[in-house]
């Protein structure tokens, strides 16, 4: 809802185009009142067994989000994982290529909100490639735009990300086919001139590289 955003979600109003979400996070209002309903429609219209347990685990899950660890105790999120992967093992999970995909990135969801932070992200990254990559899959006939925060779509490997980036994931999973723009600002309400140009002397800073700090540029990198 932010004003920045506005003329954008115009333009493909007007332009029919078609939105994806593809984090793994179950968030949103969408999710949070259909996500179990239409799991389980589907379950039982397949005949595909489950504990009623499951159900009431799933519920509080995504009722819950990042606080299911105060309504779910260790062992009981252990039962979840494990129904989870007998279900994907189902041969009619699997002909479904959209509840497969759902439930490993429920699955995914969970995972992040009972691990610590740095393995969360990763277990968070990770999924989006794969989510990411069930989508393009799926339509390969089309050209995709998939926006991200930079530290979410970042192609690189760097020691300090640790594999940690949806957009390293994803390369691996599809090699060169991707091209990825950034976009920054210098000064924020929060940042001090006196940083700005102390950052600017780091040669592996990238304010190291513009002509100057008070006009727009665009870099274009080949690695």
């Amino acid at each position: 809802k932010s004003a920045q955003c506005q003329d954008l979600f115009e333009f493909l109003k007007k332009h029919e185009v078609t939105i994806w979400g593809f984090d793994s996070q179950f968030s949103s209002v969408y999710s949070f009142r259909n996500f179990s309903v239409m799991l389980f429609n589907f379950l039982n219209e397949n005949k595909i067994a489950y504990e009623p347990i499951f159900k009431t685990q799933v519920e509080k899950a995504m009722q819950r989000g990042p606080e299911i660890n105060r309504v779910l105790k260790d062992k009981e999120i252990v039962q979840l994982f494990t129904t989870i992967d007998t279900l994907l093992k189902n041969s009619d999970v699997q002909k479904s290529h959209f509840w497969a995909q759902a439930l490993q990135s429920f699955k995914s969801s969970v995972q992040q909100n009972v691990s610590k932070r740095k393995l969360g992200i990763e277990v968070r990254d990770k999924q989006m490639a794969s989510n990411l990559n069930f989508l393009t899959s799926e339509q390969k006939d089309r050209k995709f735009l998939v926006w991200a925060a930079n530290a979410h779509i970042s192609k690189l490997d760097l020691p300090a990300m640790n594999e940690q980036t949806m957009g390293f994931q994803y390369l691996r999973l599809n090699p060169d086919i991707t091209y990825h723009i950034a976009f920054s600002s210098i000064r924020m309400p929060y940042r001090k001139e006196k940083w700005i140009t102390e950052q600017r002397k780091d040669p592996n800073n990238l304010l190291s590289l513009l002509p100057s700090l008070s006009k727009n540029y665009y870099l274009d990198c080949n690695a």
